[in-house]
């Protein structure tokens, strides 16, 4: 890997000036598949840290819900987390972000309350070397688009994506966990492919 390549894989993805911009794909998209989304979600740390600063409550971007369509295909997983962010952010200190994501219970319209196993970056192309065996550990993975169905006809409602044939896609520990949309929907498991023996984590480069 050149060192350009190691700078590449230290940043988040795609060409968003602003945050804004980034949620925007990501709703557009999302909106295509079986999913429920919940946004801009409030949770509370139900296991804090010794000696941490306390915090009274954090904010998630996105929480996706499995539909029936989804568990009837085999999704197992509950509820995954989404943190979205622009293009070109360093990912370390959005790592430690999600990391705090996962020691939270987070609630939903109508007083239900949730936590998420796993925990997705939007929008990371690829990763590799520590910061993968980072994310594998903690359950953390990436959102991102394959080459897949989007129709050329929709640019102008999809305007920041510069390849109109993306397809959402999730992926962890350098495999797809959940791709397409639609009828075209497919599910893979994710209980065995994080690291099992103590002291290993698979640091599997991911690209798309």
């Amino acid at each position: 890997m050149t060192i350009l390549e190691n700078l590449r894989n230290e940043v988040t993805s795609g060409e968003y000036a602003t945050e804004f911009e980034a949620c925007k794909d990501f709703d557009y998209l999302i909106s295509h598949t079986s999913w429920i989304v919940h946004k801009e979600v409030i949770g509370e740390i139900r296991q804090p840290r010794c000696g941490a600063d306390s915090k009274e409550s954090l904010r998630i971007d996105r929480i996706l819900e499995p539909s029936r369509e989804l568990i009837n295909k085999g999704w197992n997983h509950g509820f995954v987390g989404i943190e979205i962010k622009r293009s070109n952010v360093k990912l370390g200190p959005v790592i430690n972000q999600v990391i705090d994501y996962s020691r939270c219970s987070w609630k939903l319209s109508g007083g239900r309350r949730v936590e998420c196993e796993y925990n997705f970056i939007w929008k990371i192309n690829g990763v590799g070397g520590n910061l993968a065996s980072i994310m594998t550990g903690n359950k953390i993975g990436l959102a991102t688009t394959k080459f897949g169905l989007r129709k050329t006809q929709e640019l102008q409602t999809y305007p920041f994506c510069r390849d109109t044939n993306d397809t959402f896609c999730l992926t962890f520990n350098g495999r797809n966990v959940f791709f397409g949309e639609g009828s075209n929907e497919s599910i893979f498991n994710m209980s065995s492919m994080g690291g099992n023996r103590v002291g290993s984590r698979n640091s599997r480069k991911v690209d798309t």
